[in-house]
């Protein structure tokens, strides 16, 4: 594995469960403690030192003191994990944009497919920057 891959695969892991995706929710909205998070979430000491130490090790969260707070990497990916969030609530319409865009759409028409059934901008600019290749 490089070094992309190994970084890539220590986010994933870091952000793999729902408990650790409120810590890292939590931590950028507020800088916490260990014992902030653990009352907050209900959770043993282990089980929230063990998450933030995940949450360390990809870069995405530093601690200063018994304080955490988000990284520059972790707002970066704080950014690409709410754009995972909108595609999601979007699925139907990228699902319904690949059944009506069977390859022989212009780059005219496709743009058009997605600016009638895609509403988010983010998304539409993702879509039609995509060289899509069929």
């Amino acid at each position: 594995m490089n070094f992309r891959t190994t970084n890539v695969k220590k986010v994933l892991e870091a952000l793999s469960d729902d408990v650790s995706v409120n810590i890292f929710e939590i931590i950028q909205k507020y800088t916490k403690n260990t014992n902030d998070l653990k009352q907050g979430l209900h959770l043993t000491y282990k089980q929230a030192y063990s998450r933030v130490q995940k949450l360390i090790d990809a870069g995405l969260v530093k601690r200063n003191g018994s304080y955490y707070y988000m990284t520059s990497f972790g707002r970066v990916i704080s950014q690409a994990c709410s754009r995972i969030s909108r595609g999601i609530e979007c699925l139907p319409q990228l699902k319904a944009v690949d059944a009506l865009s069977d390859g022989e759409l212009s780059g005219e028409k496709y743009a058009e497919l997605i600016d009638r059934l895609v509403e988010d901008i983010d998304l539409k600019k993702v879509l039609s920057n995509y060289d899509k290749k069929f």
